[in-house]
């Protein structure tokens, strides 16, 4: 049979009160602080008898010097349970604090920290302890005890500060939105002449890394199709995201009749699924005046559909300029969360989010021949990008938070040379970069290399 002892709602308050213990202890456990460290200490915190079920509820005085937190504010401990097992004597030790329950088995004979774990002060600067200790068996003899747990405080932080870094994890995840969708443009031609053969190629890039393959195929009387697939691993805007990125576009250009204006559209998809995230924030520790940084990794997934419209101006057949806008809806999920260690109390956890972005984009690209066997594609794009979804996190020690999600305006801009160095062969070397006002600068530099058919 198990056997619980049962410590209840151990409190270290921050003004005088008094300790009491009933029908627990002949003694009630001594309380030692230095601060900024505080200890209980039991006299006999024991399970050895099969009828014992003992409760506690201890008040304590606060101390002289104590770093007690402004209201307001939420302060943050580790907390070690001590204890001994007896030999052939199972034992689990069950703790909950600030609504999280911990437990862990113990193998007899132990006799160190049975449990370390953290606890927050409540909106009183209270720390509050329930504790459960079970062994097996109905021996008499000693089973196992718990000498003490000792308190250390670690951080000390504010909600609104809490808030403001999951902003950033906000501000992070529409840089990934961004971001990728100007890097997704590789593998639908985004850097290609519009009009060209059915060809074949792979491209690789650095800055962020990428590397993949694409294809176009020309399929007559004006239509033609991109698709591509590539492995990237992509950092800007406090985020990094790496996975699988696939592309693909139907086009129908008008055919040319002569006429130097052609209406021009176009429909894609872009998808990222499964990918690794990861994320980074801030948040200042009220206790040291030091910031705090919170580092967590996450899966996620993103989908997003597309579609164009424009006009093709050819001033000459080997230069060509085209005009165009897009709309875009774009879909992010993702889970992630931070471990909780003694330099990262607060730990921040996000469960199944989804944000929603709609996107608006003009843009324009020229293309043209500066050598018989060498062509030149310079564009550029102006856009906003517009998130609807609210984000829901939950801190540690804090609890849950929601903010909004982050809208943000972005240019996007690149380069291509290309040399037809064999009949049916292309060498490019492309530059590409998008900017966005709350998530920085994206760059990447890279080449590629094309068979036509």
């Amino acid at each position: 049979m198990k056997l619980p002892i049962t410590f209840a709602a151990f409190t270290l308050m921050a003004s005088p009160a008094f300790a009491a213990c009933v029908d627990v202890q002949p003694n009630a456990p001594t309380y030692v602080d230095d601060p900024p460290t505080a200890s209980v200490i039991f006299d006999s915190f024991v399970v050895n008898s099969s009828d014992t079920s003992l409760n506690c509820a201890l008040e304590t005085p606060g101390r002289d010097g104590a770093p007690v937190p402004p209201a307001g504010e939420i302060s943050a401990y580790s907390a070690d349970y001590r204890g001994f097992v007896g030999p052939d004597r199972p034992a689990t030790l069950t703790v909950t604090e600030n609504g999280v329950t911990r437990t862990v088995v113990l193998d007899p004979d132990f006799n160190d920290i049975m449990l370390h774990s953290y606890v927050g002060t409540d909106e009183d600067g209270d720390l509050n302890s329930d504790i459960t200790l079970t062994v097996e068996g109905n021996d008499q003899d000693l089973a196992a005890q718990i000498d003490s747990v000792d308190y250390l405080l670690l951080a000390t932080t504010t909600v609104d500060d809490q808030y403001f870094s999951l902003e950033d994890v906000s501000t992070a995840q529409t840089s990934i939105v961004t971001h990728l969708n100007a890097t997704a443009g590789l593998l639908v031609g985004g850097h290609q002449p519009l009009e060209r053969d059915t060809e074949v190629g792979v491209f690789g890039a650095v800055g962020s890394h990428i590397v993949g393959a694409t294809g176009h195929f020309d399929l007559g009387d004006g239509f033609s199709l991109d698709g591509g697939a590539a492995m990237f691993n992509q950092s800007v805007g406090g985020a990094s995201s790496s996975g699988v990125l696939l592309g693909g576009k139907a086009t129908y250009l008008q055919p040319d009749d002569g006429s130097s204006i052609r209406w021009l559209g176009s429909a894609g998809v872009t998808a990222a699924p499964g990918m690794s995230m990861s994320f980074s924030r801030d948040y200042l520790n009220t206790a040291t005046d030091t910031i705090v940084s919170g580092d967590g990794s996450g899966s996620g997934n993103l989908f997003g559909i597309w579609a164009e419209a424009g006009v093709l101006v050819a001033p000459a057949p080997d230069n060509e300029v085209v005009f165009s806008a897009s709309l875009a809806r774009t879909w992010l999920n993702f889970d992630y969360a931070e471990e909780q260690t003694d330099t990262n109390p607060f730990a921040l956890s996000i469960d199944d989010a989804i944000s929603t972005y709609d996107t608006v984009k003009a843009k324009a690209a020229w293309t043209a021949a500066i050598a018989d066997d060498v062509d030149l594609t310079l564009h550029g794009a102006v856009g906003y990008l517009n998130a609807y979804d609210d984000l829901e996190g939950d801190v540690a020690l804090v609890g849950p938070l929601t903010v909004g999600g982050v809208s943000e305006a972005f240019v996007e801009y690149g380069a291509r040379v290309g040399w037809s160095f064999a009949e049916n062969a292309r060498w490019d070397v492309f530059a590409l970069g998008s900017t966005g006002a709350e998530t920085g600068t994206h760059a990447q530099i890279g080449t590629a290399v094309s068979m036509k058919f």
